[in-house]
């Protein structure tokens, strides 16, 4: 499936996706009527009228569901996704519970055991013995350790591992004869095998059926490495076991660092100078290791490496002569300007590793603070300048140089082009080409707005807005540009609607922070710290998060709107975002003491699935240097209002939930196909008290757990009490333990 529609999905990009609507498209792919299916869901709209189609075409409901589940499969690959592919499975499979393509594909998406079991019997009842092996093959061992299954089950699974017609077998076979009590045939066929799963191996060592120099030896290099944790010298001796095999892996570079870690200095030296064949592949880091070693042995540095590190400037102090970090940046800048006079080809100058590093030492803190910093700023972005102009002119060109006729996207991204470098008696032909859509629109209404015309670039706006709207997609950009023109121009709309605009124009700000993998550090666990109060409780118990406007909060100076809407004009923008607060810090004495009521509060652990009610954002708080925020706070306005602290709030590693006009969202753990409207898709894990919150008052909070965990769902573990105390390893740490 194309990573275009599945970008277009995962963002809600409704107006490029409006062409599966069209039936003439459905022959023309098979997927597209099922995509026409998923894009009328993702809106909430009624899918029965295509589902009927889907059903007439497939000719059952088990191989329509099918259908729907395999289309799912592709288009929600996130984890976080697998219930919506999962769904039509299980509806697939109330039609049909011996078709082993469905319950394989469970089993893939869920790792229920129950599917894997019906698929591998009715596959081998069958004789398709290639799917059997393809069952075992996709067979995750540590689900199946952890499955409950009876000794008739686990015989039924050793018959089939033992037909010679069956392979990929001795990863359950293993396992089998763990169950079965048979640990000698299991220990036979370990050694048959040059190295098994180190959960396999668990279960024998544990045992006591094997010992842990065995347990080694049987384990692939990187699983040895966990074994070994801590023994360098023993790891680098598995390595270099490894190595003589002659493998991809470990690679020369992983050699190097272990025998590093190992102390073995010497070793060290001579991998550098001749396990390298061609020196342009020693890489910094190599070099860091050799020089450290030579250090150790009180031998010789090597000149030109010490060249070469210093020349990429390794590892910033954090204190740093500012000249010197100018210096580095002019070179970055001059090498930069350089490629923009020798290269025609150029890769957006944001891609570039000089320009990225440049940047970065620009942050540095004491450049920052030192007279050259805003020259040097001009520097760079009269580069950057000269570098886009380039890269849009040789895109022009290269769409120009085309001999068939350019695609409608082709000519939109040309018009676009044209129109940004202000080449404008070209773009208008391109466009009026084009079938209308709000990309056109919205590119013929700059047009006419830069030559002057603001009624008619006003009408097109107007389009682009109508557009918007029957795709159902809200798009700031689009709404920012229709009312600045009207501002503009001598035309006015009723009040009511400017404001509804503007409130779509914020609450479309808002739903470009999704919530991602990279979120949360801890899974897709996020932590919030309360005080203990009627709050707290009345929230918990009705499960919903308070969103605190900027008066609520503790920095003085968070969403500072006034002073970063001062003098603007045409600022959409309004002060009316509330927020929660979580942290990616599950840990903090700070923490607890600021926002626990010293100790005396609580910590809840929420679980967070990804969905979040439109118009509602989330993501990490950037924390950056006073300076630098205000010379910047002309740009990513709403970055600088929402999601950016001072430095001294960077132990927070705080993440924001936010909406507009907005006080609470509430939460559920929503299972497809869910509704959930303004119900973000979140649930309790946790929930740890202070180890100063008062004995007399956990009955409390653990009868609030019971009524919470008489509601939860079935597939959930129940909500976890936990207590924080004083770490006996270490009193100045705090750790957790359960409350039972």
């Amino acid at each position: 499936m194309d990573s275009k529609i599945k970008n277009n999905f995962k963002n809600k990009k409704f107006a490029s996706l409006e062409y599966l609507s069209k039936e003439e498209y459905w022959a023309e792919d098979n997927s597209n009527l099922g995509l026409y299916f998923f894009l009328l869901d993702l809106k909430g709209k009624d899918t029965s009228e295509v589902f009927n189609k889907i059903l007439h075409k497939k000719e059952s409901y088990v191989s329509s569901y099918s259908y729907l589940g395999d289309i799912a499969r592709e288009l929600f690959n996130y984890p976080n996704e697998r219930k919506i592919p999962t769904y039509y499975f299980k509806e697939a499979l109330k039609h049909d519970e011996n078709d082993s393509h469905i319950l394989s594909n469970l089993y893939d998406l869920t790792r229920d055991i129950s599917y894997f079991l019906a698929a591998i019997k009715i596959n081998y009842e069958a004789k398709r013995f290639n799917l059997v092996s393809h069952n075992l093959l996709n067979a995750y061992a540590p689900h199946l350790i952890e499955a409950k299954l009876d000794k008739a089950d686990w015989q039924k699974l050793k018959r089939i591992c033992l037909d010679i017609n069956v392979s990929h077998c001795h990863v359950l076979l293993l396992i089998c004869y763990f169950y079965l009590d048979d640990l000698e045939s299991g220990i036979n066929l370990m050694n048959k095998k040059e190295w098994v799963s180190k959960s396999i191996i668990d279960l024998y060592l544990d045992k006591g059926c094997i010992d842990f120099e065995y347990a080694v030896q049987k384990s692939n290099y990187f699983e040895s490495v966990k074994y070994l944790e801590g023994d360098f010298k023993r790891i680098y001796e598995e390595v270099r076991k490894e190595a003589k095999k002659g493998n991809m892996n470990p690679t020369k570079e992983a050699i190097i660092k272990y025998a590093f870690e190992a102390e073995e200095y010497s070793e060290v030296i001579s991998l550098v100078e001749d396990g390298i064949e061609e020196p342009r592949k020693i890489n910094n880091q190599l070099r860091l290791y050799y020089l450290l070693s030579s250090l150790y042995l009180g031998v010789d540095l090597n000149e030109e490496y010490e060249r070469a590190i210093n020349k990429q400037n390794f590892f910033i102090k954090s204190s740093c002569n500012p000249l010197y970090l100018a210096y580095l940046i002019l070179k970055n800048i001059k090498v930069l300007e350089t490629y923009l006079v020798e290269k025609e080809d150029l890769h957006p100058i944001e891609h570039m590793g000089l320009y990225q590093e440049a940047d970065e030492y620009l942050s540095h803190d004491d450049l920052l603070n030192h007279y050259i910093h805003d020259s040097i700023v001009e520097k760079l972005k009269s580069l950057k300048d000269k570098w886009d102009k380039h890269v849009v002119n040789t895109e022009i060109e290269k769409l120009k140089s085309i001999d068939e006729p350019l695609s409608e996207n082709d000519k939109t991204r040309l018009a676009s082009y044209l129109i940004d470098t202000n080449r404008h008696d070209e773009a208008p032909s391109l466009l009026t080409e084009l079938e209308p859509s709000m990309s056109v629109s919205n590119l013929l209404a700059i047009y006419y707005e830069r030559q002057g015309k603001v009624d008619t670039a006003l009408t097109h706006f107007k389009s682009a807005i109508d557009s918007m709207k029957v795709s159902g997609e809200l798009n700031d950009v689009i709404i920012s540009n229709y009312l600045s023109c009207l501002n503009r121009s001598e035309h006015s709309i009723p009040d009511s609607l400017y404001n509804e605009y503007i409130d779509n124009f914020n609450e479309s700000i808002a739903g470009h922070f999704r919530y991602t993998l990279s979120t949360s550090q801890n899974g897709n666990s996020l932590f919030k710290y309360y005080p203990f109060n009627q709050f707290t409780l009345d929230a918990l118990v009705n499960g919903y998060f308070y969103l605190a406007s900027s008066e609520q909060l503790n920095d003085p100076i968070e969403l500072p709107y006034d002073n970063l809407s001062a003098d603007k004009t045409n600022l959409f923008l309004r002060p009316n975002f509330r927020l929660a607060s979580f942290s990616n810090n599950e840990n903090s004495m700070l923490m607890w003491s600021h926002y626990a009521e010293n100790h005396t509060g609580l910590m809840v652990e929420y679980y967070f699935e990804g969905e979040l009610p439109d118009g509602v954002g989330i993501d990490k708080v950037n924390y950056s240097h006073t300076i630098k925020r205000y010379k910047e706070k002309e740009r990513y306005l709403f970055n600088q209002y929402m999601l950016t602290k001072n430095k001294d709030w960077s132990y927070e590693k705080e993440v924001r939930l936010f909406a507009y006009k907005r006080d609470k969202i509430y939460y559920e753990k929503a299972s497809y196909p869910y509704k959930t409207g303004d119900i973000a898709n979140a649930y309790i894990k946790s929930i740890t008290v202070g180890y100063k919150f008062p004995e007399s008052t956990i009955k409390l909070i653990q009868s609030i757990i019971s009524g919470l965990n008489e509601n939860i769902d079935n597939n959930l573990s129940k909500i976890e009490l936990r207590r924080a105390m004083l770490s006996e390893k270490n009193f100045f740490e705090l750790e957790y333990e359960v409350i039972n």
